[in-house]
């Protein structure tokens, strides 16, 4: 859906919806703290270091996904998310290097980065070598193979 609405926007038309998206996050966030004296409170709770570093993040988050949905106005799909979950094996890397005194890395959280690149780049396999390799009867070929 995403690749359809973002198709004739081009990546200009990309960075704007996700300030609009933002825009609109960021008043109801302002009207959450303004409604509700607990939120404003531990709000002031926070050390101006922790602010600093809330602040950093929500900025490259929202420009990951300025990047994210640029990519998808212009790459197909199928290239974009594998890539994309890529950065579960880096993010996995950098938090053992950065900070591994405060991150889980068991097993299951090994074992879920794997099974997430593995699904992503099963989606990026051409369909058409799926059905061939699995010798699919005809008619359930092309119900498989249908696009929108």
């Amino acid at each position: 859906m995403t690749r359809t609405a973002l198709q004739s926007a081009g990546p200009a038309g990309a960075i704007i919806g996700g300030l609009i998206a933002y825009g609109a996050a960021t008043v109801v966030v302002v009207i959450m703290l303004l409604s509700s004296a607990v939120l404003r409170r531990n709000l002031m709770l926070l050390k101006r270091e922790s602010v600093r570093w809330f602040v950093y993040s929500g900025v490259f988050v929202a420009v990951a996904q300025g990047f994210l949905y640029s990519a998808v106005s212009v790459a197909p799909i199928m290239l974009v998310m594998p890539l994309l979950q890529l950065s579960l094996v880096f993010r996995l890397f950098f938090s053992a290097w950065l900070n591994p005194e405060h991150e889980v890395f068991g097993p299951r959280v090994i074992v879920g980065c794997i099974i997430s690149l593995a699904g992503a780049s099963t989606v990026a396999i051409d369909t058409d070598i799926i059905l061939h390799a699995l010798a699919i009867p005809h008619e359930v070929a092309r119900a498989l193979a249908w696009r929108i």
